[in-house]
């Protein structure tokens, strides 16, 4: 049985640059699977910005990691799912 990859973009009400970085994810893991996609709204979960330390959105975390603290490029994104397991293309 494969992992499943978590990938929480952290938005905020209103950031362009957070519906960027949602259509970045949201094209590239479209065609993987063992991988969710969750979005966090940022103003209705202050503790998540204390516990990573995110001072502004866009944010990207993977399986519990604050990986980009902006909107990733297609290829950075990639790049980072490329190993990790439980991530495979669709046939």
């Amino acid at each position: 049985m494969k992992n499943k990859i978590i990938i929480e973009v952290v938005s905020a009400p209103g950031c362009s640059k957070c519906s960027s970085a949602k259509d970045v994810v949201n094209s590239l893991v479209r065609d993987k699977n063992g991988v969710q996609v969750r979005e966090v709204n940022i103003a209705e979960n202050p503790n998540l910005a204390i516990n990573y330390g995110i001072m502004s959105t866009p944010a990207i975390i993977i399986n519990g990691k604050l990986e980009f603290t902006s909107t990733p490029t297609l290829q950075e994104l990639e790049n980072k799912l490329k190993n990790m397991k439980g991530v495979s293309n669709e046939d």
